[in-house]
């Protein structure tokens, strides 16, 4: 029953000030900068309280010594270089050409994180819209755990940068043959950075040979494999010590040269029990909840081909799922 005067509109839907809200113009990007802000913030208050840990002083202090060159790289009898080349140079070059410390590495890891969420925030904006966007940089301005990871002057903080702008660069129609190209040498510098994302390249290269075409494909290949291979020329064949850290000892005994000694007395050599290996998956879902939850339910509403209107969309689902696993 209609109780308003004959001619009287009908008062507002209790939603109709969210509606309007929503209307407005840079509402999303707006809230998108809040939760940027809040990110930051909270990173910078973590980068003070947070202790040391060890990973930290030896990328710091060993990219200092080689950027000084007091050691080269992957030396004998120099420090252990049991990484790729910029994993060490990277933050090494901030400590060299900024005031060395601890504390330069990490407003060096501030910056970083400030440079991924704006990517992450390029990247989810193209792929779902504004809204998409200023809610998934909320997620992570609300995951305490990565900020904490994040405000710390190891690798991961530069590893996500470096990823989330290769993704940026390349993922969607249409993208400017420059932005893949860029992102084809930053995928190079990937793998340069942290051996263990030597996957990404394959899946990389398949979706770009997929999504852009043949030419654009051939293209990425070659500047990636170039920078990979430039690389590995300028640090051979002291970087095979990385290889030898991660192939296994067996089916690859060419590699003992660049192997330390199995035993070595008071070496740090931990090994991890079940319980210890299962507590870390579950912290793993603990600490990535917002995003193992949110691969799960795309997985099960996403992976039939037949309810994708937009192929160009279906490919990069499939890209991100492959790279996922």
């Amino acid at each position: 029953m209609n109780n308003s005067a004959p001619g009287q509109k009908d008062p507002p839907g209790r939603f109709q000030l969210i509606k309007d809200l929503g209307s407005l113009p840079y509402i999303a990007e707006i809230l998108s900068l809040i939760g940027g802000i809040l990110f930051i913030f909270q990173q910078y208050r973590y980068s003070h309280l947070l202790p040391s840990v060890l990973d930290e002083g030896l990328y710091l202090y060993k990219g200092l010594l080689y950027l000084s060159r007091q050691y080269s790289m992957y030396q004998f009898y120099g420090p252990w270089s049991n990484k790729m080349p910029f994993g060490f140079l990277i933050p090494g070059a901030v400590q060299y050409l900024f005031e060395p410390g601890l504390g330069t590495g990490r407003l060096f890891a501030l910056f970083l994180g400030g440079l991924f969420l704006l990517g992450f925030w390029i990247l989810a904006r193209r792929l779902g819209g504004r809204w998409w966007a200023a809610l998934l940089v909320w997620m992570i301005a609300l995951n305490v755990a990565l900020i904490k990871m994040y405000s710390l002057a190891v690798s991961q903080v530069l590893i996500a940068c470096m990823l989330v702008w290769v993704l940026a660069l390349v993922l969607g129609k249409d993208r400017p043959a420059w932005q893949i190209a860029l992102g084809s040498i930053l995928a190079g510098f990937l793998v340069a950075t942290r051996i263990n994302m030597a996957m990404v390249i394959p899946i990389f290269l398949l979706y770009i040979f997929w999504q852009h075409g043949v030419k654009i494909g051939l293209i990425a290949t070659t500047l990636s494999a170039l920078t990979v291979i430039i690389v590995h020329t300028l640090f051979w064949p002291g970087i095979l010590q990385v290889y030898a850290l991660t192939l296994p000892r067996s089916a690859t005994p060419f590699l003992d040269a660049w192997r330390t000694p199995e035993r070595i007395p008071g070496a740090w050599n931990p090994v991890p029990t079940t319980e210890n290996r299962l507590l870390s998956i579950f912290q793993t879902y603990r600490n990535h909840f917002f995003g193992l939850a949110a691969v799960f339910t795309a997985s099960v509403f996403g992976l039939r081909r037949r309810d994708w209107e937009n192929k160009s969309d279906f490919r990069t689902f499939i890209f991100l799922f492959s790279l996922f696993l």
